[in-house]
This record gives C-alpha cells, structure tokens and sequence, in this order.
C-alpha cells in the first residue's frame, strides 16, 4: 500500500513539472514589459490589511505602482500605507470599507471608475470557518458566500471596462487549493473558491481584448493570520507545505506577466493540483477520505472573528 502512494506521490511531482513546463510554451505571449511608474498605474487591492493583500501591497509598490487599500481595519491599512511610503514614494489612497456590507460595497463600486490610470485589480479579501455546515451559523456561511463571490464579481464589473483601457492590465482572483476538492470542514469556503475559478476563466474568454489578463490565483497553506481566525493547529500540518505570502505573491505577480490564467504556487500545490484535477473519482475517494481525516486533526472551530 506504501508503495502505491510513492507511486501516486512522484507521478504527481512528474505531473506538476510536466504541467508547468505546459504553462510556460502556453504563456508564450508576454506582455510588452512597461515600468508602470512612467504611465503612473495604479493597482487596487482588497484584503490589503495583511497577509497575501499587504504583500501584494508592498510588491507593487516595489515595481512602482500606486496603490488604493481596502480593508475593513482603517488602522491596519495607515500602518501598511506608512511603512510601503518608506521603501516606495508611490501614492496610496486607503478606503476603508467592509465589503459584504451593501452600502460600502457600493461606493467602492463607484470608485473604480474615478481611479486613475487603474491597471491592476486584486480580490483578495476573504475569511474561512470551520465545522460540518448543518452544525455551524448561518450567517457566517452567507456572509462568506457576499464576500468571495458577489464582492468579486461586482468588483470585476466595475473594473474590467476600465482596464480595458490601460496597457498590460491585470485581475487576479486569489482562490484557493481547497477549490480542487470538495472540502469537509470548509464546505462553503471550497465552493467559493472553486466559483471563483470557473468565473475567472470563463470571463477571459469572454475578453475581446488581449492585453487584459484575468487569473485565478490558488495558494495553499500561507503563513497570515487567516489559519488563527480559525483556531486551526498549525503544528499539525508539516513544514513543507507551508509558503510565505510573498513567496506565493512572487509567483502569482510572474504569472501575470506570463498571461497565466490559473497559477497554483509552490511544488507540493501543484502535485495536489495534478492528482485533484487528473486522477479518475474512484482514485479520488480515498484521498477525499484522508482529507476529512486530517481536517478533523486540525482542531478547526465554528467561529469567526
């Protein structure tokens, strides 16, 4: 039996190699690279108070882009925009808003519109539950399903009309891992993220122009503060699947500009990719049957902060 799973481990190390080899003859088609300083871009992200958001912050600053934050926590976003304003002398609009709140998402989608030169647009703001779904509240569960879904698809409405607009534009959609399986524990959260997905790549190729690129970005494990929200045992899931924000903002930032749709990083989440997305069901059920295992292991509570 062990060495069924050896077996099945390094066909998916062989097929994630393969499949990256895939994505790059694919991305063939490069942006014409532009210092986005000289046509003074901006790029607009949600979540931006922490984690893959604020990194996302700080990266493009670095390459010179001016920015607008959205967060619900004003003072995260004044800290964030004071150290990025140290390294990077770029400008930076903070826009408070909570977006599953009707009203703040409006004006945000009256925003878009006015901002100057928007270039970039990255939906990232999210947060995650825990527990079987007929146990867990309601509202939370909704909640997640206006945040994930109805504020990343009004965002991509207000936005994609003007990025049409700017040289080498981009949407990026942060999903998930969780989006390849049906997730026990996090029901509601995969079926977002695999929404989220499927709208992404749809739309593209609803895209008459070709210099906007729209991906779906799907990180696994990422060291922020999204796994304590949860009260999820971090010891409990071993080191080498774990990333850094900016590790998986390096690598989403260089599938944009390689007009990569979909860009799952690092190696172990690309391996889960090729077995989620390659192997027949009757193979996937007992690696579905390990996943509810190992999220009941993870101590995940019905809560959310």
């Amino acid at each position: 039996m062990k060495s069924f799973w050896k077996m099945m481990f390094m066909g998916a190390v062989a097929g994630a190699v393969g499949g990256i080899a895939v994505q790059r003859i694919q991305a063939a088609r490069h942006w014409r690279v532009q210092q986005p300083y000289l046509l003074h871009q901006t790029a607009l992200i949600t979540g931006a108070s922490a984690g893959i958001g604020a990194a996302f912050a700080r990266a493009l600053a670095r390459e010179g882009y001016n920015l607008v934050l959205i967060a619900r926590r004003a003072d995260r976003l004044q800290i964030l925009a004071e150290e990025i304003q140290q390294i990077s002398p770029v400008k930076i609009e903070i826009f408070p808003a909570d977006l599953v709140n009707t009203a703040d998402l409006a004006r945000l989608e009256a925003r878009i519109p006015q901002i100057p030169n928007l270039a970039v647009v990255i939906n990232n703001a999210g947060f995650g539950t825990g527990g079987d779904f007929a146990r867990v509240p309601l509202k939370p569960e909704l909640d997640m399903v206006r945040l994930h879904v109805i504020a990343s698809m009004t965002i991509m409405h207000a936005a994609l009309p003007v990025l049409a607009n700017q040289p080498n534009s981009a949407l990026i959609n942060v999903s998930s891992t969780m989006s390849f399986l049906p997730t026990p524990k996090n029901a509601t959260y995969g079926a977002t993220k695999a929404f989220l997905n499927s709208f992404s790549q749809a739309v593209q190729g609803e895209l008459s122009t070709r210099h906007v690129r729209i991906q779906a970005l799907c990180p696994g494990f990422t060291e922020s503060e999204f796994h304590d929200i949860i009260k999820m045992d971090r010891a409990r899931v071993p080191a080498f699947l774990w990333m850094t924000a900016d590790q998986v903002v390096a690598e989403s930032l260089q599938g944009m500009r390689e007009g990569r749709s979909m860009v799952v990083p690092g190696w172990a989440n690309k391996a889960f990719y090729f077995i989620a997305t390659s192997l027949p069901q009757s193979l996937l059920a007992p690696i579905e049957t390990a996943a509810w295992r190992f999220a009941n292991s993870l101590g995940i509570q019905n809560i959310l902060e």
